[in-house]
């Protein structure tokens, strides 16, 4: 449950990641106005429209220069004139705005430049730029802390005994979740693999028994081994209603019964 937790954690910091970039990206993407004289490029993908029709339909503006590419035509303009201008090429239409460059305003004497202004919109917007900035890095130092924290969490499981994390795994088990007893299974087929050094996950109960090296000490809990397994299959695969007494009653059978082994693993390790 923990390993399937930190994926969830895993896999949430990565699209986290990925719309933080392309919300960044947008922000500090080139998204000034068009202003007055300002070169405008466009592609014209097109193999049926002439030069001539080209030109008569951007007679709005001021070509600058016209090249023929292999898809169409690139074409330079500009206008000097300000507001929504539009380009009908084939029945497409584009709709290009050019912006002042000065704030138009009411007035009969000298127009004075006031920069003060441009200065401070330039000054807001870096400013904006900076704030992404740090709390972008502050969520990335954030993320990575927490990620080393689950790994060096994970690193630590992996230290202790078989035992101690079949225990605690088993103890944090949900009886009311459907997939209990699968989950039950699973757990076991890993604290017997780790412990007997034997392969036996995706196994069958009986392709389990015959897989593990059985000896002397083994054999004494061997028909314990098979009689929970075949009794956890009977619930999984027979078709009947388990209720949370029957699940539970399983579960402290598998508690006593690793119990049990570990007792006699142990027992023989220190002998």
């Amino acid at each position: 449950m923990t390993r399937e937790k930190n994926t969830v954690l895993i896999r949430g910091f990565i699209v986290s990641c990925f719309f933080i970039i392309l919300f960044v990206s947008t922000v500090f993407a080139d998204t000034r106005d068009i202003y007055i004289g300002d070169p405008i490029t466009l592609e014209i993908k097109s193999q049926t429209l002439t030069e001539e029709e080209l030109k008569n339909a951007l007679e709005k503006f001021e070509i600058l220069d016209i090249k023929s590419i292999e898809e169409g035509y690139r074409v330079t303009l500009t206008s000097f004139d300000t507001g929504k201008k539009s380009v009908d090429v084939e029945e497409n239409e584009i709709i290009i705005t050019i912006a002042s460059m000065l704030e138009e305003v009411d007035r009969k004497d000298i127009y004075e430049v006031d920069c003060t202004q441009t200065l401070k919109s330039s000054t807001v917007k870096k400013s904006l730029k900076f704030g992404l900035l740090v709390i972008c890095a502050l969520f990335f130092a954030v993320s990575g802390v927490l990620l080393l924290i689950i790994k060096l969490k994970e690193k630590k499981q992996k230290t202790k005994p078989p035992y101690i994390r079949f225990n605690k795994s088993l103890e944090n088990l949900d009886l009311n979740r459907e997939t209990a007893l699968e989950e039950m299974t699973k757990l076991f087929k890993v604290y017997i693999e780790e412990l007997f050094n034997s392969e036996i996950m995706g196994k069958t109960s009986k392709e389990i028994m015959s897989q593990i090296q059985w000896n002397k000490r083994r054999n004494e809990y061997k028909q314990s081994i098979e009689r929970w397994l075949v009794k956890c299959d009977y619930y999984k695969f027979g078709g009947i209603q388990v209720d949370l007494n029957q699940k539970e009653q399983l579960k402290k059978e598998l508690y006593e019964l690793t119990a049990f082994i570990h007792e006699r693993e142990e027992v023989d390790s220190c002998n």
